[in-house]
């Protein structure tokens, strides 16, 4: 019976080991205390809902990670890299000259699942000293990113490696390049308020390689700064016509990104191939491995001929 599935739902759970630097946590931000703060026995902490406070691993442990979801994409936040994974790519953001923060993380809605949220908001305190790194949901992409510049603190501190090759577009965007699509980090607005007012100033990305900053005209560093741009991706896909949904991201040693969830239909990897385990039917809890680079290495699918299996974490 349908009002019964639950009892035939199966559960996969794979343990990847991750390793994560011991990180430390710089002077706190003039806008900390605009900020959530979750801990849970000292322990930084994720909201999952409305009432619920998870603990994570705290500080330099292998399975360091917050999982959230946000337009199509399963995100991984460990304290020097951020992973945007769906099911034919994997960006990671690598955080340079920072020896990493564990983040916080409020989740932007319930879920009937138990596997990654939908993404609320991600804070970095003091990811650089002075310089507090968020995510946020958005209606326009992915997630958008926001940059809180201290009073004082050099802007060139901001340092991004991408694990994929970066060029600026005319119109000062990023394009951030896949086999099959692309992500694009939209050009980048900034401003200082003063006076009640917000001030608007000059910024562009600046690219060396695959290594992206910031470069800022005319503005005055004895006032707070803002940096924002956003994440947004295009023409990347599972299957053609049914639901495709990640719900857990995990990362090996050696930087190989793996993912889990469901679908309702069977698909092809990369190049046209095929499943290590075939699709059997309703949804299927898949598996999926992306190398350092984000490229497609093989994907496999596991659960019963007639009811509904979902993988929630990996």
């Amino acid at each position: 019976m349908r009002g019964r599935k639950f009892l035939s739902v199966l559960s996969i759970v794979f343990f990847v080991l991750t390793f994560i630097s011991p990180v430390t946590t710089g002077i706190s931000s003039p806008i900390a205390s605009n900020q959530p703060d979750l801990h849970f026995m000292g322990v930084p902490s994720v909201k999952m809902g409305p009432h619920e406070v998870i603990p994570v691993s705290g500080p330099g442990s292998g399975s360091s990670m917050l999982h959230f979801r946000a337009d199509g994409h399963v995100m991984g936040f460990q304290p020097k890299k951020a992973y945007f994974a769906a099911l034919d790519h994997a960006l990671s953001v690598e955080f340079m000259g920072t020896q990493g923060v564990m983040p916080s993380g409020v989740s932007g809605g319930s879920s009937n699942t138990r596997g990654a949220m939908p993404l609320g908001k991600v804070i970095y305190k003091d990811l650089w000293e002075g310089i507090t790194l968020t995510y946020e949901s958005t209606k326009d992409g992915i997630a958008e990113s926001t940059y809180h510049i201290a009073p004082g603190v050099n802007v060139s501190n901001i340092r991004l490696r991408y694990n994929v090759p970066v060029e600026r577009q005319k119109d000062g965007s990023l394009r951030l390049g896949f086999k099959r699509g692309f992500l694009t980090e939209t050009a980048p607005v900034a401003w200082q308020e003063t006076g009640g007012e917000r001030v608007p100033v000059e910024v562009s990305f600046s690219v060396k390689g695959n290594e992206v900053g910031f470069r800022v005209d005319n503005y005055n560093p004895a006032l707070p700064l803002t940096i924002d741009p956003t994440y947004v991706w295009h023409t990347f896909y599972g299957s053609l016509t049914d639901t495709d949904d990640g719900h857990g991201i995990a990362v090996d040693g050696s930087g190989n990104v793996y993912v889990t969830g469901y679908s309702s239909a069977s698909w092809l990897g990369d190049g046209g191939a095929i499943p290590l385990h075939a699709y059997s039917g309703d949804e299927d809890i898949f598996v999926l491995k992306l190398n350092s680079s984000g490229a497609y290495q093989w994907h496999t699918f596991y659960g019963s001929l007639t009811a509904d299996d979902y993988g929630y974490g990996i």
